[in-house]
């Protein structure tokens, strides 16, 4: 059966580590591994996870519900006999640090982001570092950012996102396809696949947008949602590229997207 990893996710709606955890699950060695997951919420992307591995949803929605989410990931270390607890995101990483002590599971956490904003969680993550074994980190750049803060070089694995470029080997009507958005049939096109999220900076991509569009009528693809769209849109129009600027929300055509995007 292998290892037996039980990985603990803040959600599941579509997002980058939610979306790298799902090709990991089906792409995982089930011979050598045995996954499961812990969610504190559900999401999207649920019937998805739930073809892959065994789920259970926390619904630990606020942080009153943070103790009894710890309780009950304890109960499935124990229960399940987990030997390794890996967990992406903010308040997974700390629930499940806290969960797996008193159990002879190994705990990893996922590092995806460089900045650490709240003094709490700050405040919280230095004090649960000691019951991490490993980190992951999805760059070399956060890599550089969690050795500043602290973590030893000798704790920190670099793992970026795994992407099959196989499943964006796909054949379409590229003219079809612009037509089907209005762009024009010789304009560049500029795609950018994220939450809208103010970590994700899109402030400063419609300023080089603007720049870029002085030279070349190139087109902008915003593919997600996200609190700070609006915040975004109002950016773009101040900007003076939201004419050229697209918001799409979620598609679940991406691939065909990206086929059709110069940058």
């Amino acid at each position: 059966m292998g290892l037996k990893v039980l990985y603990v996710i803040t959600g599941l709606e579509r997002g980058g580590a939610e979306n790298a955890l799902l090709r990991l699950l089906k792409k995982i060695d089930r011979k050598k591994y045995s996954p499961a997951i812990a969610s504190l919420v559900g999401g999207d992307l649920e019937a998805e996870f739930r073809k892959l591995a065994k789920v259970t949803i926390l619904n630990a929605k606020k942080i009153t519900d943070a103790l009894r989410a710890v309780k009950k990931i304890r109960t499935i270390i124990k229960n399940e006999k987990i030997d390794i607890v890996h967990s992406y995101l903010y308040h997974a990483n700390i629930i499940a640090r806290l969960a797996a002590v008193g159990t002879k599971a190994k705990v990893i956490s996922s590092i995806r982001i460089k900045e650490i904003k709240k003094r709490s969680h700050n405040c919280a993550d230095r004090l649960t570092q000691r019951l991490v074994t490993h980190y992951t980190a999805v760059s070399e750049s956060v890599k550089k950012f969690m050795i500043a803060y602290g973590i030893p070089e000798s704790k920190i694995t670099t793992i970026p996102n795994g992407i099959d470029l196989e499943e964006f080997k796909i054949k379409i009507s590229k003219t079809e396809k612009r037509k089907s958005l209005g762009i024009p049939e010789r304009a560049p096109i500029i795609i950018s696949v994220a939450n809208l999220r103010k970590t994700k900076d899109y402030p400063t991509l419609f300023e080089a947008l603007a720049q870029v569009r002085k030279k070349h009528k190139a087109e902008l693809l915003v593919v997600g949602r996200g609190e700070a769209e609006k915040e975004y849109r109002k950016k773009a129009e101040q900007e003076g590229v939201m004419s050229a600027t697209r918001f799409l929300g979620y598609r679940p055509d991406v691939k065909e997207l990206i086929a059709i995007s110069d940058v």
